[in-house]
C-alpha cells in the first residue's frame, strides 16, 4: 500500500533514523495542496529530532526502500552482510518513540540475495523483496512475508513456476490479504524473449500464488514489473512497464480477484525513453504513474482508474536535467509525494 499517511494540519513529532552514514527522516506534513508541487525543502515541513538507531555497522544501503503503516516503519538494507556480502536485511522502527524493533532476515539468507531491495508493510505483515536470490535459479529472486509483531518469517514467496533471471522482488507491495511482487526481467516463452517481465499476486494468509499478471500486449524488453502497487478497497493492482508502448512506457491495471487486465495507462504526451512506469501508486479511484526521464527532469501523471483517463500532470517548478523526478511516489487521497534523486 504505497500511500502517505493522512496529512495533519498541526505539526507532529518527527524523527531521524540513522545507521552509519545512512538516515531515514520521518516528517509530519503540516499543510498540502492537491496537485501542486513544493520543491522547497522547507515548505510544509517541521523541525526534526535526530537520534542513532541500534543497527550494526555492517548494514549497508540502509533505507534503500522504506514503507510505513500506522506507527511502524520498515526500512530495507539490501547490503547487510551478516548472512554474507549483500545478503540483506530489513529493520522495524516505532514512529512514536523512534526505537528500533526487530531486524528481519530470511531463514535461508545468503550472499548476493539483496534482501531489502524492496519493502512493504500493512496490517501487521511485511513483504520484502530479494531479487538476487538464487534458490530457484540464477537471479530468479524471491520475496518473504514476515509477522511484524513477532519478527518471524511466515512464508517465502515464489511463483508456482520459477524462472531463472526473473529478479522476482524488484518491487513489492502489500494491502490487506494480498501481496504483489514484480519480476521485471522474467522471460516469458520463446516468442517474448528476455526482460518481458511479470508480476505475481500472493495470499498473505497462506503464501500461495493467487495470480500471475501479464499484459495483453506483452513483448520482450518491456520490463513489466519494474514497479507495482495495489489497493484492496478498489480491488485493483497497478504494474509499470518502462519499455512498453514502443519504449514510451506504460502502466497496467488488473483486477485483484480475477487477475484480469482492466486497462492500459499511457501519458498523453509520452515520448520514447520517458521511462513512464518508473514508479506507481494507487489509492481509491486514483493512480499516479511517474516518468523519470520525461522532458526536463521527469514528471508524474495522475489517472482516474475507473476510466483510464489522465486527469493531471505535474513537474517540479525548479526542474533540472538529471533530477529523475518520479524515482519514488506515494499517494493518499488527493495528495501525492514524488521523490527526485
Amino acid at each position: 500500500m504505497k500511500r502517505i499517511g493522512t496529512p495533519q494540519r498541526t505539526a507532529r513529532h518527527s524523527q531521524l533514523l540513522h545507521a552509519g552514514t545512512r538516515a531515514l527522516a520521518l516528517c509530519a506534513i503540516t499543510s498540502a495542496s492537491p496537485w501542486t508541487t513544493a520543491p522547497s525543502a522547507q515548505a510544509g515541513a517541521i523541525q526534526m529530532d535526530r537520534f542513532d538507531a541500534n543497527v550494526t555497522q555492517n548494514s549497508y544501503n540502509f533505507g534503500y526502500d522504506v514503507s510505513i503503516d500506522g506507527t511502524t516503519v520498515l526500512a530495507g538494507a539490501r547490503g547487510d552482510s551478516l548472512n554474507g556480502t549483500n545478503a540483506g536485511a530489513a529493520y522495524l522502527f516505532d514512529v512514536t518513540t523512534g526505537q528500533q524493533g526487530f531486524v528481519l532476515r530470511p531463514d535461508d539468507g545468503q550472499t548476493g540475495d539483496l534482501f531489502g531491495s524492496s519493502v512493504g508493510i500493512d496490517g501487521g505483515f511485511a513483504v520484502i523483496g530479494a531479487n538476487g536470490n538464487d534458490t530457484n535459479g540464477d537471479s530468479a529472486g524471491a520475496a518473504y512475508l514476515f509477522d511484524v509483531t513477532t519478527g518471524q518469517q511466515r512464508f517465502r514467496l515464489a511463483p508456482d513456476v520459477p524462472v531463472a533471471g526473473a529478479q522476482l522482488g524488484e518491487d513489492v507491495d502489500i494491502d490487506g490479504a494480498t501481496a504483489i511482487v514484480g519480476a521485471r526481467t522474467e522471460r516469458i516463452g520463446a516468442d517474448f524473449g528476455f526482460n518481458a517481465g511479470a508480476a505475481y499476486l500472493f495470499d498473505v494468509a497462506t503464501g500461495a500464488q493467487r495470480h500471475r499478471l501479464v499484459p495483453d500486449d506483452l513483448a520482450g524488453g518491456d520490463q513489466f514489473g519494474e514497479s507495482v502497487a495495489l489497493d484492496a478497497d478498489s480491488a485493483t493492482a497497478i504494474v509499470g512497464a518502462t519499455r512498453a508502448n514502443d519504449a514510451k512506457g506504460a502502466a497496467y491495471l488488473f483486477d485483484l480477484n480475477t487477475g484480469q487486465q482492466l486497462r492500459q495507462l499511457t501519458a498523453d504526451d509520452g515520448a520514447a525513453s520517458d521511462d513512464f512506469g518508473s514508479s506507481v501508486a494507487i489509492d481509491g479511484s486514483l493512480a499516479v504513474v511517474t516518468a523519470t526521464s520525461h522532458g526536463n527532469g521527469g514528471a508524474a501523471y495522475v489517472f482516474d482508474i475507473t476510466t483510464g483517463d489522465q486527469v493531471a500532470k505535474f513537474t517540479a517548478s525548479d526542474a533540472r536535467d538529471g533530477d529523475f523526478l518520479g524515482n519514488s511516489v506515494a499517494l493518499s487521497g488527493r495528495i501525492a509525494v514524488v521523490g527526485a534523486h
